[in-house]
């Protein structure tokens, strides 16, 4: 049983990573035009994917991410929030 429970975590791991970077990939041009490739906007993005964590373990992708301005900061919200 622990090389079956291994085995299904390190699919789940694999495919976890895939689609962090297929988010990044998608949404290349709004980080880029926002400014979020630092180490600030990098945590920020983590933190919406860790938010939004169950959409994207689902569907492999979030649907509906905005960017905008909160004061200085920049965050990425869903649609509608």
């Amino acid at each position: 049983m622990g090389d079956k429970l291994n085995g299904d975590f390190n699919r789940g791991y694999t495919t976890a990573l895939i689609n962090v970077l297929s988010f990044f990939d998608g949404h290349s041009d709004a980080m880029k035009a926002n400014k979020l490739y630092n180490q600030k906007g990098v945590h920020s993005v983590l933190n919406f994917l860790m938010e939004n964590r169950e959409e994207l373990r689902e569907t492999g992708t979030i649907e509906g991410v905005v960017v905008c301005k909160d004061g200085k900061n920049t965050v990425l919200r869903k649609a509608g929030k």
